[in-house]
């Protein structure tokens, strides 16, 4: 165990145990963060996937996946996020994903006590039993045997964050709408999320000096 990283984690996740420092969401958008001001309206060019999210393919953009109904609300949540990453001196970076072939495609990093933790937004989408229409269905009787698309994605409207390069520890990786709060009421949380995140991977690279 590092004492130093651990006294430092214990420290500031006392900060964002205090209700003072509580992180708080603007129902409007203004003055936006310049990253989430390139990713605002880089999602407004963007064009959606087949499940319905958009598909980014901008430089220094943050790493979301989300249909278009959700981009106020998303803009929102990540302008409170990392204007709290500021102030909080947890840089963020932004980095091309080795493994995806659109070299545009970005990875959002934030540094936590010197550790590196990917982060990203998304919104899941919903598998849903498609209906035909008339003509559709009068051709599924006259051949059976063709095939029409059974299903089709529609938005949850619910969104989550993700801690996505720690695997190991029995930590919290996800951070999303549930039935008793939303999004906007855990981005504290998330923050502690992430402070001990850098725990977990000092660990790991404390393993790896020995060895």
């Amino acid at each position: 165990m590092d004492e130093a990283h651990e006294n430092s984690a214990q420290a500031l996740i006392a900060f964002e145990e205090d209700p003072h420092n509580k992180i708080e969401i603007h129902e409007r958008l203004t003055s936006p963060h310049p990253i989430i001001e390139r990713t605002l309206n880089t999602l407004k060019e963007a064009k959606a996937d087949l499940y319905g999210r958009l598909f980014l393919l901008a430089d220094k953009c943050f790493n979301v996946s989300i249909t278009r109904n959700s981009v106020s609300r998303a803009m929102r949540i990540l302008d409170a996020l990392l204007k709290g990453l500021d102030k909080r001196g947890f840089s963020l970076s932004l980095s091309s994903d080795p493994y995806n072939p659109h070299r545009n495609r970005n990875l959002s990093h934030v540094t936590v006590l010197n550790q590196k933790i990917e982060i990203s937004l998304d919104e899941p989408v919903k598998k849903v039993d498609r209906v035909l229409t008339p003509a559709e269905e009068k051709d599924r009787l006259k051949h059976p045997w063709k095939y029409h698309e059974k299903y089709v994605y529609v938005p949850s409207g619910e969104l989550a964050l993700r801690i996505n390069n720690v695997h190991r520890g029995e930590i919290r990786r996800t951070w999303s709408d549930g039935k008793t709060a939303k999004l906007e009421d855990c981005l504290n949380d998330f923050m502690i999320g992430l402070i001990r995140a850098s725990g977990v991977l000092r660990s790991v690279e404390l393993k790896r000096e020995m060895e």
